[in-house]
C-alpha cells in the first residue's frame, strides 16, 4: 500500500524502496538521507523538510527510532546551495539532536563539495567524505549523556 498521495508532477514512490517497505522489515532504527537532489531539482526547502519529517512521523507512530542525515554540499548554483542550508535549518528546528549535520565539515568556501571529499563529479563523496558522515552518525548513535536523540 501507499501511505501518502504524491502530486503527479513529482516522482512517485518506488514500492520496493519506500517507507512502507522499511516498516515491513520491522526495523528498530531507520536512517534517512536525501542529501542534495531535491535542491538540485529546485524543490523548495520547505517541501523537502516536510517530506523527510512526514517519513519520520510515520516511523515514530510505529515506535521506530529515526535519524535524518542533513544536507550535503554540492557543486551547483548559489541559489540551489542556499536551499541546502535552508533545509538544514528547517530540519534542525524539528529534529534537534536527531539530525546528523554534515554540511559544514564537507563544504568549501564557495559553497561546493570540498575537493578533499569530492569523488570527482561535484556531487558524490569520496571515501574521506563518507568517513566524515560515518563518524558523525556513529557519534550520534553512541550512547552518552550528551545525546538526547533517543532519550524518552
Amino acid at each position: 500500500s501507499n501511505r501518502c498521495e504524491v502530486r503527479a508532477t513529482r516522482f512517485q514512490p518506488d514500492m520496493n524502496h519506500n517507507i512502507d517497505k522499511a516498516l515491513s522489515l520491522e526495523p528498530d532504527l531507520v536512517i534517512i538521507s536525501f542529501p542534495s537532489n531535491d535542491a538540485a531539482s529546485s524543490y523548495l526547502a520547505e517541501e523537502s523538510a516536510y517530506n523527510l519529517l512526514l517519513m519520520r512521523d510515520m516511523l515514530a507512530r510505529e515506535d521506530v527510532a529515526t535519524v535524518i542525515i542533513g544536507a550535503q554540499p554540492r557543486n551547483m548554483s548559489t541559489d540551489k546551495q542556499k536551499l541546502l542550508i535552508e533545509l538544514d535549518v528547517l530540519l534542525a528546528e524539528r529534529m534537534k539532536a536527531c539530525l546528523v549535520k554534515v554540511y559544514q565539515p564537507l563544504v568549501d568556501s564557495a559553497g561546493n563539495l570540498s575537493a578533499s571529499f569530492d569523488a570527482g563529479d561535484g556531487v558524490h563523496m569520496n571515501d574521506a567524505g563518507h568517513a566524515i558522515v560515518f563518524d558523525a552518525l556513529r557519534e550520534m548513535l553512541t550512547p552518552s549523556s550528551a545525546n538526547t536523540c533517543f532519550s524518552s
